[in-house]
Parts: structure tokens; C-alpha cells; sequence
């Protein structure tokens, strides 16, 4: 399996074979090529200059893994033009891994390796065109996303000691209301058939003069409608906005389920870079308290996320 958690600073120069791959593709010489300030992936990302000093951006598979993953999209890509850059070239045959150049959008994005930015009403603007996306109906040749099977909170009730360990809640807050938790994340519906980006997040937002556009659609498929608006809300408080509960109050059985999702890749997961832990801790406790202001429970007694 591909390595994951690749950070664009970590890349290399292009490939030899990438350059004249690309230079072939858009049939002029690139003269600079720049990695991204954003991102993580195992496929090979590029921003680069073309000789007419014109802007594109290129993203290469690596593996087979990787090569599921562009061509999936692609093709989500194709199906919402008007929520996705635009496709300069495609190149999926012979015996190369599939190669995907489009348009380096212009405009606002919130991520940059400066931090995080969100300008007044940018926030309304993206959740406005999640709503419009989540109305579109998914086509059939892109993959219905399968929820993960987790132990979710029946594991944690039951073998509590990593979960403590981590420090969001003590035994006695987790005996008294484990229970409502696991009835929470039960009753969400993680199935469905509406189109699903799949890894909405700052760094994959661009506010454009048109509106946002949103860039890595490898995840892309059919699935629940809260799913885009669920990962995105508790990533964007720790960025600054608001808290989850304030934006959707009604969805905080996404707060449970996220939650024992994020649990159990910590508690599982040593190999997590430590910067990664600390956020995926972070974000733990944002998504619990989205469940507990939910259900309007005693707030946690641990310490807050921002003091993690």
C-alpha cells in the first residue's frame, strides 16, 4: 500500500519522464516547477510555469493505489465542472501511471503554509455550495463510499484504557454518559446517494471570483449528505470559526460517530507522525463536544482542545 502522509515539502524534484510527460501533454516547455504550500498524498504534485508564463497544476500517480485514486478524480471532476478546476490534459495509458494537469485556480484560499484565513462570509459561501453539491446526484461510475467499520463507542465502553489515555474525559464522565454516545452514533445514517466530495478542508477550498471551487476529488462517490459539511465543520474551529453545534446542531450524531472514528485511530495508530496525533487529538474532543452540546450533556471534565 502507498505510504500516506506525504507532505508536498517533502517532495523532490520532477521525475524526468513527469517533465516530458507534461511539456508533451500542453505542447510547450515548462520553466519552473513549485510544490504546493499545502497538502498530503503519496501521488507527485506540482504547480508549474509554462513558457507563455501561464499557470497549471499537475498531479501524477506513484502506485497503483494512487492510480484508483486520480482516476476516480477525474472523473468526479468531469461530472461538476462548476465546483472543480478545470481539466487542461488527462493521460492514462501505455505504461505509465495516469497523470492528471488542470488550471491552478486564482482567488482566496483560506490554507496557506502562512496558516489559516477565513475572510468574512467566506464560511457561508462554502457551506452554501456544499448544500448545492450534496444536491447532485452522484453518476454510476463513481464508487459509493462505504463507511468504515469501527468498534466506535461499544469498543471504548468496553476496553477503555487507550481512550482515558488520551486525556479528553475522565472514567467517570465516560461511565456516565458512554451509553448516549453509542446511541448517538448508532443512529446515524452514514449511507446514501447523494455526491460526496470526501476530504473537504481548508487546504481543498478556493474562493474564486465565481465562487469556491474545491480541489482533490479522489475520495469522490455517493454517500450521506451530511457526510462533506460533517468533516468539515470541526477541522474549520480549529482553524478559527465557529464551533460545529453553532453551524449544524442537528447533525451532532456526527460528533459522536467522528469522534470513535478519530479515537480509534489514535489508539491504534503508532506510527502517526506526532504533529498528527496532536490534531487528530484536537479534533476528537471539537467532535465530542459537538455531540455533548448535542444531546446537552455535562460538559466534558477534560481539558479543552485548545489547550491540547
Amino acid at each position: 500500500m502507498a505510504t500516506k502522509y506525504v507532505p508536498s515539502s517533502a517532495q523532490g524534484a520532477p521525475p524526468a519522464r513527469l517533465q516530458e510527460r507534461v511539456q508533451e501533454l500542453l505542447g510547450q516547455p515548462v520553466v519552473d516547477w513549485r510544490r504546493p504550500d499545502t497538502g498530503l498524498s503519496p501521488a507527485l504534485r506540482y504547480l508549474v510555469t509554462l513558457a507563455d508564463r501561464s499557470l497549471a497544476f499537475v498531479k501524477a500517480a506513484t502506485s497503483l493505489e494512487t492510480t484508483g485514486w486520480l482516476r476516480n478524480e477525474h472523473a468526479a471532476m468531469q461530472y461538476v465542472p462548476q465546483f472543480a478546476p478545470a481539466t487542461l490534459a488527462w493521460s492514462d495509458s501505455g505504461g505509465d501511471h495516469p497523470l492528471l494537469i488542470c488550471e491552478a485556480l486564482t482567488g482566496h484560499w483560506p490554507a496557506s503554509h502562512a496558516g489559516v484565513v477565513w475572510r468574512p462570509g467566506d464560511l457561508d459561501r462554502v457551506m452554501d455550495a456544499l448544500q448545492r453539491l450534496a444536491a447532485i446526484d452522484p453518476p454510476a461510475h463513481l464508487e459509493t463510499r462505504q463507511p468504515e467499520a469501527t468498534f466506535g463507542w461499544s469498543r471504548i465502553r468496553e476496553q477503555p484504557g487507550a481512550f482515558l489515555a488520551l486525556g479528553l474525559c475522565s472514567g467517570s464522565w465516560l461511565d456516565a454518559h458512554g451509553t448516549a454516545l453509542l446511541q448517538a452514533e448508532e443512529s446515524l445514517r452514514r449511507d446514501g446517494s447523494t455526491f460526496v466530495h470526501g476530504d473537504m478542508r481548508s487546504d481543498n477550498i478556493c474562493l474564486t471570483g465565481t465562487g469556491p471551487r474545491f480541489v482533490d476529488w479522489s475520495r469522490a462517490g455517493a454517500g450521506a449528505a451530511g457526510t462533506d459539511l460533517a468533516s468539515f465543520l470541526p477541522a474549520t474551529h480549529l482553524e478559527g470559526g465557529p464551533p460545529p453545534f453553532e453551524l449544524a446542531p442537528d447533525a451532532f450524531t456526527w460528533g459522536a460517530a467522528q469522534a470513535a472514528e478519530l479515537i480509534a485511530r489514535l489508539s491504534d495508530g503508532d506510527e502517526l507522525p506526532p504533529w498528527l496525533r496532536r490534531v487528530l487529538r484536537r479534533l476528537a474532543a471539537i467532535n465530542l463536544d459537538w455531540a455533548v452540546a448535542g444531546m446537552h450533556l455535562p460538559r466534558r471534565d477534560g481539558p479543552s482542545w485548545a489547550e491540547m
